[in-house]
Formats: C-alpha cells, structure tokens, sequence
C-alpha cells in the first residue's frame, strides 16, 4: 500500500540523510569502488561551494541535492549489502503497451571483490508468483556463467510449465515484454541508473526549470519513506519522462519504489505510466549461496535447458 501525506521543503531530506548518517564512515573512508569514475560525475564528489559560477551542473539545480543523495545511497548499498531476498512489483509500458502487474520473489547477490579478485559474480534467482499467465515461471542468472545467458522456465498452467530455455538476456526473447534486461535488476541498478540519467537531465535542463517536491509522511507497505517527486513541465527531445516518483525507505536508505510517467497525450489528460517497480519484504545479507543461483537446485523445477 501507498500513502502520501503533507508536502515540505525538499531540503528536509538532506536534513534527514545527515542525521542518520552521523557517526559513520564518511564515504571516501568505505574503500568502495565506484562505477561513476569519469569526470562527468565529478560535481558529485565536488562541494558545491568549490564550484565556479557558470559551471554546467549549477550550484542551485534543483536536481543537484537528488543526485548527491543518490550518490551516497549507492556507495553505501555497494558497501554494505552483499544480497538480499524481496518481492518486486514490476510494471512497465513496452512497445506503447502497458503491460500487467507482474508480482516476482527475487534473490539477488551484488558482485563481490575480495582483495582485487571476483568472489562471487553478480547473481539473480526470480521466481514469479503472477499474473497467472507467467505464475511460476522461474529464472537465473549469474554474470559470466552459462555463456552471459539466463536460463528460464515457461511457467503458466499449460503442460510445458517447466519446458526450459537457455537465451541471450539482452536478445529479442530476453527483452521479450521488458523494458531492460535482467542484468539491470535491483535496488543497486535502479540507483545507478538514476544517478546516469539525472546528469543527463540536469545538463539537458541547464537553467533548472524542473521542480523537485519532497511528500512527508509517505509510506510503502506500512513502511516509512520519502516521496521525491522530479517534474519537467516542458516536453524536450532529451527528456525520457515527464514525472517521476522515488520512495526512499527511510530506515534502509535505498529507493524502494520508482515509477516514471510520460507527458500526456492531451492538454488536461493524466501523465501517463512509462514504468513501476516497487520491491517489499526486503531481508538484507541473508548469505545467499551458488546454489541459490544455480538450476539444478532441487528446490527448483527447471530443466535441461534449450538455447535460443
């Protein structure tokens, strides 16, 4: 479940973020590497007092508090959080259709680096619990295993529920009624990818006509969050959406809930929904092994697998 209540001043969650941030680490001292290296994610790591008038990415953006949060969030996850268990609510708008809710336990392991060397590769296990057409559908993958592909089941009520493909994550089946390979999945992606995305629309919105509101009160499945909401009122070729929402849990730090709405298609109309992912019931460092991401795992039902 969804409640917003009362808007406040979108600064209040910087005020927010410092105080449960007191006595930690500061983030330079977390020894993390951090895929944002080129000098285009700079003024990330930049005070912004250090900045020069004029510069690209402005001082006063509106969109400069979001992303320097995001920026710390995703330090701090990579840190901290080697898997976790979930359920993700996933709904997206693929080839202008919008698809169903679709309702998904996941497992998921970040990759691991132990002094300089892999030691444990990026890992997904999904399970689908609805809608029923795909209920029960399974699917793996591990970064660098099986030839880059994931492995699937059908899933479904018909016979071959379990018949099992083996398919290239990025390829017409993988991408099949998806709007981003499942090599993007995860609280860690959805934030890296806001965080790409936000400088793109700060140097597209260089004179920082979008508007930023923070929702106090906001919570997500009886959990509390804030609401940030970023619109850009005006239709521009560089602009993917023209609302978007980000719930961040205010306990475990992370974007729990994003969705982003496209302009539309009349003047007076509502925005319309590009894409949704809501993750619930999250168990952070539960020592997930191999074996959870492995197909022969005999709590799973795939299959000898087919390659498509």
């Amino acid at each position: 479940m969804i409640v917003l209540a009362r808007r406040a001043c979108f600064f209040a969650l910087l005020q927010l973020t410092a105080s449960t941030c007191a006595g930690q680490q500061p983030l330079a001292a977390l020894g993390v590497g951090s895929p944002f290296e080129d000098p285009a994610y700079d003024f990330l790591r930049t005070p912004s007092e250090a900045r020069q008038p004029g510069d690209s990415q402005r001082a006063d953006h509106p969109l400069l508090p979001v992303l320097q949060f995001a920026y710390e969030t995703y330090l701090r996850t990579q840190a901290d959080v080697r898997d976790y268990r979930c359920t993700l609510i996933k709904r997206e708008r693929v080839r202008s259709r919008l698809q169903s809710h679709e309702h998904i336990q996941v497992k998921l392991r970040h990759r691991q680096v132990d002094d300089g060397r892999e030691a444990a590769p990026f890992s997904v296990y999904l399970k689908f619990l609805g809608p029923a057409k795909v209920e029960g559908r399974e699917v793996v993958y591990v970064q660098g295993k099986n030839n880059g592909h994931l492995v699937a089941t059908k899933g479904g009520s018909s016979a071959s529920r379990t018949a099992t493909l083996s398919v290239d994550p990025q390829g017409p089946w993988g991408m099949d009624g998806n709007r981003y390979p499942i090599t993007e999945l995860g609280m860690l992606n959805l934030t890296g990818r806001l965080i790409e995305e936000g400088v793109h629309y700060m140097q597209a919105d260089a004179a920082g006509q979008c508007r930023v509101d923070d929702i106090e009160g906001a919570e997500i499945n009886d959990r509390r969050c804030r609401y940030i909401r970023v619109t850009f009122p005006t239709r521009r070729r560089q602009l993917k959406f023209h609302v978007a929402e980000i719930f961040i849990d205010e306990e475990l730090h992370v974007p729990v809930r994003y969705a982003a709405y496209d302009w539309p298609d009349e003047d007076g109309d509502e925005p319309k929904l590009l894409e949704e992912y809501t993750y619930l019931d999250i168990d952070w460092n539960v020592g997930l092994t191999d074996l959870d991401f492995e197909r022969t795992n005999p709590a799973y039902r795939f299959t000898v697998p087919k390659r498509r």
